[in-house]
């Protein structure tokens, strides 16, 4: 019996969906995305058939998933893109408010850190302003060290008199 080769063996577990994906059925990571297992070591399903039916995936780019289903394998579906358009295409990129509710629809009130990622400006304005509690009894007061060493020294005058 003739052994099937990895071609082989990596296809055969695709299923073509009506929608035009074509999903991994068997093993995905903790991402969503699906995993094919080569001499003991995991390979990324999407990377390995965009690189088998496209070419090769450019120097300092990653694949963006236009259909956003990480178990597709379609090349069609497949771009190459920057690390940062990948996140703001992501799933953040469609949410309209942070999780206390503020609008990120709202030009002024997201900013966009270097990376790519989001944060809610009026959400980073409270974190700032938040008021500090402070357990007063804990806390030593220059005055309060002064007055001990005033005390101190008042003691130690009266032993030698």
């Amino acid at each position: 019996m003739k052994r099937k080769t990895l071609q082989e063996r990596f296809w055969e577990r695709v299923q073509y969906l009506p929608s035009g994906c074509w999903e991994w059925t068997r093993q995905l990571n903790n991402k969503g995305y699906g995993q094919f297992w080569i001499r003991h070591k995991a390979y990324l399903c999407h990377r390995m058939a965009y690189q088998d039916l496209a070419g090769p995936i450019p120097e300092g780019l990653e694949l963006d998933h236009l259909c956003r289903n990480t178990k597709c394998l379609n090349p069609a579906h497949l771009e190459p893109v920057t690390h940062r358009e990948n996140i703001r295409r992501g799933k953040a990129a469609t949410k309209m408010a942070c999780k206390l509710g503020h609008d990120w629809t709202n030009p002024y009130n997201v900013y966009i850190r270097h990376t790519g990622v989001r944060w809610c400006a009026e959400c980073m304005r409270t974190r700032w302003y938040r008021p500090v509690k402070v357990d007063l009894r804990r806390l030593r007061f220059r005055s309060d060290s002064v007055a001990r060493r005033q005390r101190k020294a008042e003691i130690r005058r009266r032993e030698t008199e």
